[in-house]
């Protein structure tokens, strides 16, 4: 049986594994055509944020369908990507920063783009998933919408997390 954990530590130890990554796989699907790539993140709490171009695969999936999941080493993100717009307009500075500090050896090439190359994206998570492994594997899942986290346990049905 899952066991109920603490929403803000769960929460806070997901940041803090996300914060020591830039790279992750984005999965994105329609019409049960699932693909998966490696994409830059930035990080802001659990919401993720990433850039692309227009004409990419995954524009094209998620203008269709805006569920998405994300892998960053051991932490799983599910959520609703929303387009944000050209990265080098005024209203995405704040992200753009984002970037700045995780990849600052990107930063310039990516601020410098001309606005028909980026878009911003931004992905709001509604469950995210720790997995730990041996010896003492388990599954820690928060349910962002709902402010509440469980632990699940090896012998607990993972399918319900």
């Amino acid at each position: 049986m899952p066991e109920p954990l603490s929403y803000e530590d769960v929460c806070k130890e997901a940041e803090e594994q996300l914060q020591k990554h830039t790279t992750g796989v984005l999965a994105t699907a329609v019409g049960g055509h699932v693909t998966a790539r490696s994409v830059v993140f930035a990080f802001e709490g659990l919401t993720t944020y990433f850039l692309t171009g227009e004409s990419t695969r995954k524009f094209k999936q998620f203008s269709v369908n805006n569920q998405v999941a994300v892998v960053v080493h051991n932490v799983q993100i599910e959520g609703v990507v929303t387009h944000l717009g050209p990265t080098n307009k005024e209203q995405n500075s704040s992200i753009l920063k984002l970037f700045a500090n995780s990849l600052p050896d990107d930063y310039m090439a990516i601020a410098r783009a001309p606005d028909t190359i980026y878009r911003f994206f931004k992905i709001k998570p509604k469950r995210v998933a720790l997995y730990h492994v041996l010896p003492d594997a388990h599954l820690r899942v928060i349910y962002v919408d709902e402010k509440k986290a469980l632990r699940f346990g090896i012998t607990d049905d993972w399918s319900l997390s």
